[in-house]
């Protein structure tokens, strides 16, 4: 892995994105983690219960945690953890990370030829 992980109760976090951000997230190879009970689509279960302890006693429903394994933030709501992702954003940038601007197109190479998708 090595990269950002969002965790989010009870949702997919990446379907509470905006693409624009999901996009800017993939030049720090960010993992998305949605926790709710074993049998459901993609859902992971928090067996021992300690995350979702930890969510609750803090009164969020999802967290950003750093590739260092420090809590970057956490969100109280899906609106929240959008203002959340443009603040690590910003923070990433004003550290000196290159990455994708949210609204900057993405080039890729096809045929040795460069294309913005």
């Amino acid at each position: 892995m090595g990269g950002f992980s969002i965790i989010a109760r009870g949702f997919n976090p990446a379907d509470a994105i905006e693409f624009s951000l999901l996009r800017a997230l993939t030049a720090v190879s960010t993992s998305y983690v949605a926790l709710g009970k074993a049998g459901r689509a993609s859902y992971v279960e928090d067996l021992d219960g300690r995350l979702v302890t930890f969510l609750d006693d803090l009164r969020w429903v999802a967290v950003i945690v750093r590739p260092d394994f420090y809590v970057y933030g956490g969100a109280a709501d899906e609106t929240e953890l959008g203002n959340l992702v443009r603040a690590l954003l910003s923070d990433l940038r004003n550290a000196g990370v290159k990455m994708l601007k949210e609204n900057q197109p993405q080039s890729k190479k096809v045929n040795g030829e460069a294309r913005t998708i």
